[in-house]
C-alpha cells in the first residue's frame, strides 16, 4: 500500500502513516530496512509498506519510500 508519513517519528521509535484508504497505521523503527534511518521520515513524505495485523489495530510493515513517479 502506498501512504503519506502523517507524523514526525518520536524518540520512542514511532510515529504514524496515513494510507491511501485514508487509515492511520502505526509503525515502529524496526519495521524499516537499514538503509532507511527512522530520524529521516518527515510528514508529507511518500512510503509504500504491507499492512499487519495486530490485536489492537493494523500496523505498517516493510516501510519503504516511494517512487515519486509511482
Amino acid at each position: 500500500m502506498k501512504g503519506i508519513v502523517k507524523t514526525k517519528p518520536t524518540i520512542l521509535g514511532f510515529g504514524f502513516i496515513t494510507g491511501q484508504d485514508g487509515v492511520d497505521y502505526f509503525f515502529h523503527r524496526r519495521n524499516l530496512p537499514a538503509d532507511l534511518a527512522f530520524e529521516s521520515l518527515m510528514p508529507g513524505e511518500r512510503v509504500s509498506f504491507d499492512v499487519t495485523e495486530h490485536a489492537v489495530n493494523p500496523r505498517a510493515a516493510s516501510i519503504m519510500r516511494a517512487d515519486d513517479d509511482a
